[in-house]
């Protein structure tokens, strides 16, 4: 029962982006219809615990509600700090990793010297000059890693050479990529609003792919991967051993690194967190993640007695909303309030941002 939420999850959630849309509580037009999988994955495992079709359908519906907000949200960082206007990323496993950057922000702010703490790629380059260079810290970073795996020498260079082609590469392919997507963006928000003028400003939601080649989200990415190794070794209660979800962790920076304001310090720090916690979300949704597999056909691999995954089975966002199930009425009300709370509290900060939008215009044109 659990794959019928998938085939459902396209329309229910582009019936809530429009809705959304006409009600003003959203400015994303989501076209990044492919991840809308990470709804499907939560609503999934949901129909298993409930035994309800229905209910999985209502709980992908407020994972989609959710995500398009927090996109709404970070669309202003995604603009000024990945310089990419006009473009939202309402991708699921992004999303989910945004509250604890507001967070570590929060906190970062109130501490005295650790605030004025900032590593960003002007700063590594102004003092590291050629070392600073995205090619040359790829291959710092590969040596690195290449040394604490404690590889020989040959792998050592290789795994150096290769890092420093990933950062090099990478952020002129989704350069490419955004070249041409800008085209096709603006048409579409052309055509949006030539046929409900009033919807203000129009973000297009696009996949975080488009970011994914930021040095400082490649840099933390690479950084965190012996990390998040060294936290399931050492980390109490923790039975997930990450190793295929260790290609995904890039996806997971691109909205931490807007919202940080491109500060590799603080994207880190995220990093550690999140990522220690989803060791621990991992573990706990291991034996419903199973179970959901298993009743799609899926064989698990010989030995093996659960799976998990960082993405999306190690994200606090489907992991809260799956405990409110838990809890029965009392959780599912309480998600539900919350969820239309924070509708309302988008639509409020979206109207006074489109005045806001106005006034500039208005400014400008006089």
């Amino acid at each position: 029962m659990g794959t019928r939420v998938g085939a459902l999850v396209i329309p229910v959630c582009v019936a809530i982006n429009v809705l959304m849309l006409y009600s003003k509580t959203t400015r994303v037009l989501n076209v990044d219809i492919w991840n809308l999988w990470h709804h499907a994955f939560t609503g999934s495992l949901v129909t298993i615990i409930t035994d309800s079709l229905w209910l999985g359908i209502f709980s992908a519906a407020i994972n989609c509600i959710i995500t398009m907000v927090i996109a709404d949200r970070t669309s202003g960082d995604v603009e000024k700090y990945l310089n990419l206007p006009s473009i939202s990323v309402p991708h699921g496993f992004s999303a989910s990793f945004v509250p604890a950057a507001w967070l570590v922000n929060a906190i970062v702010d109130r501490i005295p010297v650790i605030r004025d703490i900032k590593i960003d790629t002007e700063v590594i380059q102004k003092r590291l000059s050629i070392l600073g260079d995205p090619a040359s810290l790829g291959a710092i970073i590969g040596a690195l890693l290449g040394i604490i795996a404690g590889i020989e020498v040959k792998a050592i260079l290789q795994t150096a050479i290769t890092m420093a082609a990933v950062m090099t590469i990478i952020p002129r392919m989704a350069k490419m990529l955004m070249e041409g997507v800008y085209p096709i963006s603006e048409r579409i928000q052309e055509i949006a609003q030539s046929r409900a003028g009033s919807f203000g400003k129009i973000a297009i939601g696009l996949d975080s792919a488009v970011s994914v080649g930021h040095p400082v989200t490649l840099s933390v990415s690479m950084l965190m991967i012996p990390v998040m190794l060294v936290l399931a070794a050492i980390i109490p209660g923790n039975q997930f051993l990450p190793f295929a979800s260790l290609t995904g962790l890039p996806f997971a920076f691109v909205l931490v690194t807007a919202v940080c304001r491109g500060d590799m310090f603080r994207t880190l720090l995220t990093g550690l967190l999140t990522l220690s916690l989803a060791l621990l979300i991992g573990t706990n949704l291991a034996p419903i993640v199973t179970s959901t597999a298993v009743s799609t056909g899926f064989s698990l691999p010989q030995g093996t007695t659960s799976i998990s995954s960082v993405d999306y089975a190690g994200a606090m966002l489907p992991w809260a909303i799956i405990q409110s199930f838990h809890l029965k009425e009392i959780g599912v009300g309480i998600l539900t309030l919350c969820t239309l709370a924070l509708v309302l509290w988008n639509r409020r900060k979206l109207a006074q941002e489109n005045e806001q939008l106005a006034e500039v215009n208005a400014e400008v044109g006089k």
